[in-house]
């Protein structure tokens, strides 16, 4: 797929709050490396063991297929390995280490998955209303988000396409075991942020604007740390340096991705992972599945291959998930009609407070930054405004967080040229009631940015980034044309729905009290006509049965040529959950899926 300008400087923006800030592909990783094989960044860091192995060593039959290696797919692994004889994950991507990551434009590279880089990190796909955005790597969106582990309002399961399961067990306190054993893993933590001057100012504002101020609990380590160290599980980490760029990858291996935790158990426990292995299709056996795979090389031509499997959990994300069983589909293996539905961005909204009055450092910094003593930001999102509780309009659909941004360091100056030439362009509707002294003070900044003499003075470096999780209607969905093998989105009217309008209005109330020029979501604006879902949730949603769902609410896909199950197939990951959460969902999404395990267990 072609990445246009236009999208590379948006997704470097919008990417941002799903954590998914773009980033390079690194040197390509040669997968017969010794299994364990630990790897030492520039001199310093030990960065961890290699957990995958060469594809060559993929058997014929397993047990048991984790498909995908995201927050689902990751804790049933660990959760069922030891009980399921013969497991093995199977991921798409390449395996990922501190170090691999881009901090300046020199290092992007090859950065967006597509025809001609199957393995870079990155996956946008550009439908006509909406892009999807996920990554492309061992550990999934963990090593690219902002690491944010964060419950939703527990009303939200309370809406009736939750099946009764769940409201039961959200009601009764049961699904908070959940999420209590998620976070025992995950061990998320706040850091002091208001120390750093985008939430210290982030919290100046949601006092103005009488709402309650938080930090977020993160999946980091925070800068008490230490030196490098094993932690509660056996793997090395770092302690945060507090430099922003927790979206583009963490080079210091502080944040808690899937690969030191849940993965890692998995591996230890004699789970094979194997990466850079596409599932294309999955076909029904008289009691097996065989599963169609791509493997695809650092260098040369796919190969494929079938393997089968007893059982199989798809947890390739909302969007892997789905087209996969899409492209399954066929008279002798049928799915719900539901099939594809029930897509939502979460909320997901996108805002800039552009060139405020005083200075934000609301951009990432390098190392070489960071050696000269240049202002740290803190962490890329770590506070939020709360429009939860209670919310605007008093119900469950106007619930949203309002969190702080920073924009990765490798798509800084980009991002700040960008928008200097917006502002170029728009000055006098920006700044044509201003003195003549404040416009002067205003365009100064935005010179800077033009010209790239000074970002830390520039305009970007005086705004603040938002983003803000809430609820939308989920009626996205996915499409797959059969005949021309060839998959999109549909949305119609999404601009339309009332939780942009809604969160628009409150981040332009923000900017007016901090002296910022407000644009909204740059891809809607600036940089085109879509929104961005970069916590894509749904497409293989829960239901009480084949008709309201794809699967039951313990990820059991239904078989709609019998009304019964497809014995031995579930889908375990973002694809299940169907309505937004006004949260980032990857706790939630953790929870879910340690329901899923123990419930399997059981049975």
């Amino acid at each position: 797929m072609k990445i246009s300008r236009r999208s590379f400087v948006a997704g470097s923006l919008g990417l941002t709050l799903g954590g998914c800030a773009s980033v390079a592909n690194g040197p390509r990783q040669d997968p017969s490396s010794p299994e364990m094989a630990k790897r030492q960044p520039s001199g310093k860091l030990p960065l961890g063991y290699r957990l995958s192995s060469p594809n060559e060593s993929l058997k014929e039959h397993y047990g048991a297929v984790v498909v995908g290696s995201g927050y689902g797919a990751s804790v049933i692994a660990a959760r069922l390995s030891g009980q399921i004889p013969n497991m093995c994950i199977l991921e798409r991507g390449k395996e990922w280490h501190p170090g691999d990551f881009a901090n300046t434009p020199s290092d992007l590279g090859q950065t967006f998955k597509s025809a001609i880089d199957p393995l870079g990190l990155i996956d946008i796909e550009q439908g006509r209303d909406i892009d999807i955005i996920c990554g492309n790597g061992l550990g999934g969106t963990s090593l690219i988000n902002a690491a944010i582990a964060i419950r939703p309002e527990f009303n939200v399961f309370d809406l009736p396409v939750w099946p009764v399961e769940i409201k039961t067990d959200a009601q009764n306190g049961s699904l908070q075991r959940f999420y209590e054993r998620a976070e025992g893993i995950l061990q998320p933590m706040q850091l002091d942020q208001a120390r750093f001057n985008k939430s210290r100012l982030h919290k100046r504002d949601a006092a103005m604007m009488n709402r309650s101020w938080g930090e977020l609990s993160l999946n980091i380590r925070g800068d008490s740390f230490g030196e490098t160290r094993d932690n509660d599980f056996g793997y090395p980490q770092s302690k945060c340096v507090q430099c922003g760029n927790c979206c583009s990858g963490c080079n210091y291996g502080a944040k808690n991705t899937l690969v030191t935790n849940y993965l890692y158990l998995a591996f230890k426990r004699g789970v094979q992972i194997f990466t850079q292995v596409e599932v294309e299709s999955i076909e029904k056996l008289d009691g097996r599945y065989q599963l169609n795979l791509k493997l695809i090389p650092a260098l040369g031509v796919p190969r494929r291959k079938q393997i089968t499997a007893d059982k199989i959990f798809l947890g390739a994300g909302a969007k892997g998930s789905t087209q996969i069983l899409m492209r399954s589909e066929s008279d002798q293996f049928r799915f719900s009609e539901a099939l594809g539905t029930r897509l939502s961005a979460n909320g997901d909204v996108m805002g800039l407070s552009y060139n405020t009055n005083g200075r934000t450092d609301s951009i990432a910094r390098d190392p070489e930054g960071l050696k000269n003593g240049a202002s740290r930001p803190g962490l890329i999102i770590s506070s939020f405004a709360n429009y939860r509780s209670p919310s605007i309009e008093g119900d469950v659909q106007s619930q949203f967080l309002l969190l702080d941004g920073v924009v990765p360091s490798a798509f800084a100056g980009t991002v700040a040229k960008a928008l200097a030439a917006y502002a170029t362009l728009n000055q006098n509707q920006m700044y044509g009631a201003l003195s003549s002294a404040d416009r002067k003070m205003k365009m100064d900044r935005v010179r800077l940015d033009v010209s790239g003499e000074s970002l830390d003075e520039g305009a970007l470096n005086h705004s603040m980034l938002y983003f803000a999780c809430g609820h939308d209607s989920s009626g996205g969905r996915f499409i797959y044309d059969r005949r021309r093998k060839f998959f999109s989105t549909r949305w119609k009217d999404v601009l339309k729905e009332p939780t942009f309008s809604r969160i628009d209005g409150v981040m332009r109330r923000f900017a007016n009290a901090n002296g910022g020029s407000f644009i909204p979501n740059p891809r809607t604006t600036v940089f085109g006509q879509n929104i961005q879902a970069t916590h894509p949730l749904g497409g293989c949603p829960m239901g009480a049965n084949v008709t309201t769902g794809v699967v039951n609410h313990l990820g059991h896909v239904f078989d709609s040529a019998n009304s019964g199950f497809h014995e031995g197939l579930f889908v375990v990951d973002a694809a299940i959950i169907p309505h937004s959460l006004s949260a980032t969902p990857l706790l939630t999404i953790s929870a879910l899926a340690e329901r899923i395990a123990e419930n399997f267990l059981k049975s």
